[in-house]
């Protein structure tokens, strides 16, 4: 589970927050979660429910059913020099911070029960 950043979770609200707001069209219940988060942002109140959400790198390395995946941060280290724009791609990976500060591409993933169990 790769975490997004604060900035990252705020920009995505709001965008997507403001895209449902403006659309007179969709029923309520469509987007309902970016609805209520969106909600949420408006009175500053949505940090504390992202706060709340997250899992700390003490709980996640704590639970025995998580393990530490780098596989999506090797991998994208490994595309910069064939990347498009490789000083971008570069740019995000050494900026890219997930909630307790860790990179956001290193994420957990739930491990695989073993052969006894």
């Amino acid at each position: 589970m790769p975490f997004r950043s604060w900035p990252q979770v705020e920009r995505k609200t709001r965008n997507g927050g403001t895209a449902y707001a403006a659309n007179t069209e969709l029923d309520e219940e469509v987007g309902w979660h970016w609805r209520a988060d969106y909600r949420r942002l408006q009175p500053g109140k949505l940090r504390q429910e992202y706060v709340r959400r997250s899992v700390t790198e003490y709980e996640a390395a704590a639970a025995a059913q998580y393990r530490r995946d780098p596989f999506l941060a090797e991998h994208l280290h490994a595309l910069v020099q064939r990347a498009v724009l490789p000083h971008r791609l570069a740019a995000v990976l050494r900026t890219d911070e997930g909630p307790t500060g860790g990179s956001a591409l290193t994420g957990w993933s739930r491990s695989r029960p073993g052969p006894n169990g």
